[in-house]
């Protein structure tokens, strides 16, 4: 591993034994490795908890360090997500012979597939029927719902649980020791998980990118991430409550264009609302979903400043 390398690569647990918090599905894992039978797995859970690791971890048990290229296979199925890369990268992959003699199998680990088009998926299918004598898949998802059941039912499903903040501070506390940085105090620690949303992968990138600007702050880390500052958001969520309709307008308009990022600040103004006592708690499940239904607008290229004065006025609507 290079000085330079991405540090998500360079402490990306090299055991399965390494993987943080997922104990059932570790346990479960070495299991099947003892019976020297492995099946196509499928891992789902929140982006961040160790799917990919746990995945390459496994492959790393398996095959000796030279024997990985030519065994195991690894595709980012949202920048291939169409049914040509699998009849082109994945077909091709999957019908090669296995060497005689060790593993009997490949593996290919297709990660993010849940972004795959229905007919991509249909033909990934085909493919693991014809070639699973030679080819074991490792189908990695966030949302299992997205992946059709001929696929499901071909797989042995392991749950990823969200990483407690504990988990999560105490690998970002080890690589801070191993590339002796230094940190403006412990909620630095608690700043890296709320503006990473729990997710450990984006916690070290976070992590890595503020790495050479000195000591490490809190106020530095909003700023490199795009996340606000909880009293900003806390402040227009209050004024869209008790303040006159021009004075919400104006405030929508600085928090929309101040460029902070959209999803932190939506994420953040769900956690006040479920939290608030300002709000009616029959109406709160409604006004979730407006902000949930805007954070998808704004996904998919809406325009952000008419998004936020629409959760804006349902706030003040509903207090």
């Amino acid at each position: 591993m290079t000085e330079n390398s991405p540090w998500v690569e360079k402490y990306r647990p090299q055991k399965i034994d390494d993987i943080v918090q997922q104990d059932e599905v570790v346990n479960a894992l070495r299991s099947t490795l003892d019976k020297g039978d492995l099946p196509h797995l499928l891992f789902h859970g929140p982006p961040g908890t160790g799917k990919t690791s746990t995945a390459v971890a496994l492959c790393r048990s398996l095959f000796k360090p030279t024997e990985m290229k030519r065994r195991v296979m690894e595709l980012n199925a949202s920048d291939d997500r169409g049914i040509d890369a699998v009849r082109s990268k994945v077909k091709q992959f999957a019908s090669l012979a296995v060497p005689s003699g060790g593993v009997p199998y490949k593996i290919v680990i297709l990660d993010e597939a849940d972004s795959m088009t229905r007919d991509a998926q249909n033909a990934l299918r085909r493919v693991i029927e014809q070639y699973s004598a030679v080819t074991r898949f490792i189908i990695i998802c966030n949302y299992v719902s997205k992946i059709i059941d001929p696929i499901l039912s071909r797989c042995a499903k392991f749950r990823f649980k969200s990483l407690e903040k504990d988990a999560i501070i105490g690998r970002l506390q080890y690589i801070v020791s191993q590339e002796s940085l230094e940190i403006d105090g412990d909620d630095v620690y608690e700043t890296l998980v709320d503006i990473s949303g729990g997710d450990l992968r984006k916690a070290i990138t976070f992590l890595q990118s503020s790495a050479s600007a000195g000591t490490l702050t809190s106020t530095m880390l909003r700023e490199i991430s795009g996340s606000p500052e909880p009293t900003v958001v806390e402040a227009f969520f209050e004024a869209c409550v008790n303040k006159q309709w021009p004075e919400i307008e104006r405030l929508t308009l600085d928090l929309v264009y101040s460029g902070y990022d959209v999803s932190q600040v939506l994420e953040m103004l769900c956690n006040i609302v479920i939290t608030t006592g300002l709000i009616q708690e029959r109406k709160k499940p409604e006004l979730l979903m407006k902000i949930a239904a805007a954070d998808g607008m704004i996904n998919a290229r809406a325009d952000p400043e008419i998004q936020f004065t629409a959760i804006a006025a349902a706030i003040n609507a509903f207090k």
